[in-house]
């Protein structure tokens, strides 16, 4: 039972009513079904690649039903459960540790658990584990101990397409092991949003940590509820990138969610309906450039998720395609400190050569 719903003044994490906001994610999750998208994409590895033996429920189609038909907390609770059954963690099999990190990416979701799976022209990453694998071993001994430098072992880039958002989802879980009490947790996007900070490798893990654990103590409200309360909080009122504040006056918190948009520095819109068709036809309106823009080798990065950023000093001598641009997000070539900002436009309307 949440006893509580304030937090110490001077946090920054924001003031919530978890009761509210918990209770709220807990309905939606028993009502939505698993997301079957990296579910499917590992059973079409394993149907072209049969010796894909690792991922424990392919070529069983009743484990896959099974699969499929659990919801979000049913899924979480089974991980969990097979977490705190694996005997030795200290010689854990390469079985038991593939098994859990392919639910955990099922249960993850599309966004960033496809990306071990299926990556178009490129060899999976999920069939070249033995590259790999023992650093994941080496991620789990971390977090089993609730050490919070597993973060920086993920901020290090030590697993291939394991970054922040999703490695923490690796490092909460197993951080579950030996209980919820002072359990590490999730810092994707909506986390670290409502902190202040853009996205999840720009979050201060290390504080957020810390004043969780500190409303752990005060609120009698285990981490693991906290975070999925501030989740809900953000799913609310803000998108996943940090962009857009919709406004809902009426809504639980809005004064909270108004001060978090301030340090954000985002734009109101009236509502999410407001904000998403405003998007759409600012994807219409952006997709089809008035000419072709043609793209030196070092005029554009293509980030891993398939996302394109293009240099600053290129739209500054082509002020035609600055619309096409999101200043708001850009990425630095710390080798020589230039700017890249990321394209909105028609990929189909870029000529690389």
């Amino acid at each position: 039972m949440l006893t509580s719903q304030k937090n110490p003044n001077n946090s920054l994490i924001p003031k919530i009513d978890f009761n509210y906001w918990y209770n709220k994610n807990l309905i939606e999750s028993k009502k939505k079904k698993k997301v079957t998208a990296v579910l499917t994409k590992i059973v079409n590895l394993y149907n072209e690649n049969k010796n894909f033996e690792q991922a424990y429920f392919c070529g069983n189609q009743t484990e896959i039903d099974r699969l499929k038909n659990l919801n979000y907390i049913e899924l979480e609770n089974e991980i969990i459960e097979k977490i705190r059954n694996v005997n030795d963690i200290e010689n854990i099999s390469d079985f038991e540790a593939l098994v859990i990190f392919d639910l955990i990416n099922i249960w993850g979701g599309l966004q960033g658990g496809s990306n071990f799976y299926q990556i178009k022209n490129k060899k999976s990453v999920r069939l070249g584990y033995k590259e790999w694998l023992s650093k994941y071993k080496a991620l789990i001994k971390k977090a089993v101990i609730k050490d919070k430098q597993a973060y920086d072992y993920i901020l290090d880039g030590n697993i291939p397409y394991l970054g922040m958002s999703f490695g923490s989802k690796h490092i909460s879980f197993w951080s579950r092991r030996y209980g919820n009490n002072k359990c590490l947790i999730i810092i994707d996007n909506k986390i670290a949003g409502c902190t202040g900070a853009k996205n999840a490798s720009l979050a201060d893990y290390s504080r957020i940590i810390h004043e969780i654990h500190i409303l752990e103590d005060e609120l009698k409200i285990e981490p693991q509820i906290l975070e999925k309360a501030l989740f809900s909080f953000h799913k609310n009122y803000f998108d996943n990138d940090n962009s857009t504040f919709f406004s809902k006056e009426s809504n639980r918190d809005f004064e909270t969610a108004l001060k978090v948009k301030n340090i954000l520095e985002i734009n109101i819109n009236k509502d999410k309906k407001v904000a998403d068709k405003n998007k759409a036809r600012h994807i219409k309106k952006t997709s089809t450039p008035s000419k072709i823009i043609s793209l030196k080798k070092n005029d554009f990065k293509k980030s891993k998720d398939n996302l394109y950023y293009i240099k600053d000093i290129f739209f500054e001598k082509n002020k035609n395609i600055e619309k096409y641009l999101n200043k708001n997000f850009y990425i630095i070539d710390k080798s020589n400190n230039d700017k890249y900002y990321k394209y909105i436009g028609s990929i189909e309307n870029l000529i690389f050569i």
